[in-house]
């Protein structure tokens, strides 16, 4: 008979965490199906399959080592969390496709495993499920690079979100959801990753924007919807495709509202994020336009690293992020 451990689950979990080892339930584990080879936010991801990881790693050490048994194990880095991460599957006549899991520990050649990053994996299990209000206590290497990240690619992070919500806003208008975004001290939001970043830009810095001198996609849903306000009107603006809001004779106060911000594995493995987009008329008070969005996962990185768009460059932009954005350094330094 085997005697019970008197000992609680938080005891041998403070015990296994001083010991740089973290109990993770891999049976229940999210399957992953992306993987990076440079532990920053800025590098690509690749998707999982034997061809990718070959090229991208050559086999060398140390995404290939030999464990105690002397087989030969697969790593990589988890690009959520950075953490490191074991490949599933890469051997000829696997009877299952590839996929990454979180190790769980320090591998030899990888940065050291971080628990706390680990939490807001949303691949983690019982990972912290995104809540608007909580910030990083710390600015570390990866806040500073996602900061970076921002502000170096401000004119793509602002098109991205132009082209999913077909606006084309001013100067001002960027400006001032920059500032907002920063003074919400969003790049220190634990669940901000390169993929996700100009959505998570949107879903604060856009919150309770004005929209009144905006232009909007003509026949796009939210133009549709708000030509048949009584007090709106589209003047037309140098872009034969985009019209500029206007209000007709009566007070006109609309603004945008994010909502909702979550992350779920669909049932093909892919991580799926989403948040609710609304358009409120404040002197009715009625809710006039309601959409879902559920983010590309591919669309910012294409922009980043194609480089036929480095001709295309919003030179305005990047130089309203140059100002705004000084230099950050990680509180360890």
């Amino acid at each position: 008979m085997i005697r019970e451990s008197t000992k609680t689950k938080e005891q041998v979990n403070k015990k296994l965490r001083k010991l740089k080892i973290y109990r993770i339930d891999f049976r229940r584990n999210r399957i992953m199906k992306k993987f990076k080879v440079t532990n920053s936010y800025s590098a690509p991801d690749f998707d999982i399959n034997r061809e990718n990881f070959e090229c991208e790693t050559g086999n060398k050490q140390p995404f290939q080592q030999k464990n105690q048994q002397g087989k030969f194990r697969e790593y990589a880095i988890c690009p959520p969390c950075l953490n490191s991460i074991q490949i599933i599957g890469l051997a000829h006549g696997s009877k299952c496709e590839p996929y990454g899991k979180h190790t769980g520990k320090t591998i030899k050649g990888f940065p050291d495993f971080n628990y706390r990053k680990y939490q807001f994996c949303p691949y983690a299990d019982h990972r912290k499920h995104p809540n608007d209000d909580e910030r990083l206590n710390i600015i570390d290497n990866d806040v500073v690079d996602l900061y970076n990240l921002l502000r170096d690619q401000f004119d793509r992070v602002v098109y991205v979100v132009s082209t999913t919500l077909g606006i084309r806003g001013s100067d001002a208008f960027w400006k001032n959801a920059l500032r907002q975004f920063l003074e919400n001290e969003m790049y220190c939001f634990p669940w901000l990753t390169t993929s996700n970043l100009p959505y998570l830009f949107a879903y604060k810095g856009l919150h309770q924007q004005n929209l009144l001198g905006q232009k909007f996609k003509i026949n796009s849903p939210l133009y549709n919807v708000l030509n048949t306000h009584p007090n709106v009107s589209f003047a037309s603006s140098n872009d034969v495709n985009y019209g500029r809001l206007e209000n007709k004779d009566h007070f006109l106060s609309l603004q945008m509202r994010f909502s909702q911000f979550k992350q779920c594995i669909d049932e093909n493995d892919r991580l799926r994020q989403t948040m609710q987009v609304n358009i409120d008329d404040l002197k009715t008070n009625n809710v006039l336009y309601t959409q879902l969005i559920t983010f590309d996962e591919n669309f910012f990185e294409r922009l980043i690293f194609k480089s036929s768009n480095s001709n295309k460059r919003q030179m305005k932009l990047l130089e309203i992020a140059k100002e705004m954005m000084p230099d950050i350094k990680p509180d360890n330094e």
